[in-house]
């Protein structure tokens, strides 16, 4: 088989070695003191174009496998958590109602023992004023009568 019938270039071992000395002449033309005096050695892939190609292919997919995969973990719900998840939310509803009615219970006799208590006070005023008006009453009428009573019976002095 020729080189050119098989579409195949081989490469001799003097070649390999002049195109090493160019690149480290080239290499140490832009190297910095920070980098390594050799040229890191050319990696040559002596697989056929098509496993390389398959190989980046794979790479691709792998990739957007990666990037979706969250995406594909969601999963519909079944009915046993359908029917769960009604089951909690009728359960909320129900705590939130009690909760409410307990709520307006509790408000409604804070009202009644409020309004109560300030018919009590009122009742008690009323009844605190009454009392303080009838004695008074009371005290001018046994005034006038003492005064009458002893009238006739204490004789004041004449100046005559």
């Amino acid at each position: 088989m020729s080189a050119s019938g098989s579409g195949l270039s081989f490469v001799s071992e003097d070649e390999l070695e002049a195109k090493r000395k160019k690149r480290q002449e080239e290499w140490e033309k832009v190297r910095t003191e920070e980098q390594p005096l050799e040229v890191a050695e050319e990696i040559v892939d002596n697989r056929s174009l098509y496993d390389r190609l398959q190989q980046e292919k794979q790479k691709k997919q792998d990739e957007f496998d990666e990037a979706h995969k969250f995406k594909n973990m969601i999963k519909s719900l079944d009915d046993g958590d359908v029917e769960f998840l009604d089951f909690v939310s009728d359960r909320r509803a129900e705590l939130d109602k009690e909760r409410e009615q307990e709520d307006s219970r509790m408000l409604r006799e804070y009202q009644d023992a409020v309004a109560n208590f300030a018919a009590k006070e009122s009742h008690s005023e009323v009844m605190s004023q009454q009392k303080m008006s009838k004695p008074a009453a009371k005290s001018v009428q046994q005034k006038k009568s003492q005064l009458v009573l002893l009238a006739g019976a204490v004789k004041r002095k004449s100046l005559i």
